[in-house]
């Protein structure tokens, strides 16, 4: 995904794990014979697609994370 042009990027600035200020990056990217398709870069590193068709596990994933964010800080 290298040179590739960003559509309706959204870009959120946060902290990276040792505090540090980064930019997290979301966007469209055009793919070669699956036209646009969602990807994420952080701080203007390599940017990756995020599969969000039915079955993909990354939303899961991140859902599944904060959860256990929620329940580990409850105790």
């Amino acid at each position: 995904m290298t040179n590739q042009d960003w559509r309706r990027e959204r870009r959120v600035r946060t902290v990276d794990t040792e505090g540090n200020p980064a930019d997290v990056i979301v966007g469209l990217v055009e793919t070669p014979g699956h036209g646009y398709e969602a990807a994420l870069r952080v701080d203007g590193g390599p940017g990756v697609l995020l599969p969000l068709y039915p079955g993909a596990d990354l939303l899961a994933a991140v859902r599944q994370t904060i959860e256990d964010g929620y329940r580990a800080s409850a105790r």
